[in-house]
């Protein structure tokens, strides 16, 4: 196993996952505030928890793009009831943004 794998499989994220709704907002409105929370989708949920886990341990984040191929097939190879959790709390964060005025 090359390093770039090695790298990848140590990003992937604890589950269940050990993020909260409000941490996810404060991890978007540091990103990009509005435009994200209407298209905000469990693959987006699943890229804040990586990089949520990764600040907590203090884990030197990688480049941008290098760090989007890694969850990207970090994701491809989640099993369906993983999915299921991240679009839950992706509809959660939505819905908490939503009827608090966001």
């Amino acid at each position: 196993m090359n390093a770039f794998e090695q790298t990848r499989l140590n990003l992937r994220p604890i589950f269940p996952p050990q993020i909260t709704v409000q941490e996810i907002i404060g991890l978007l409105s540091s990103t990009n505030p509005t435009n994200r929370i209407r298209s905000l989708r469990a693959f987006d949920v699943y890229r804040l928890t990586t990089i949520h886990q990764m600040q907590n341990n203090n884990i030197l984040l990688p480049t941008s793009n290098l760090l989007g191929i890694m969850v990207s097939r970090n994701w491809s190879t989640e099993p369906p009831e993983v999915k299921r959790i991240y679009k839950r709390l992706a509809l959660e964060t939505k819905a908490f943004l939503i009827n608090h005025g966001n």
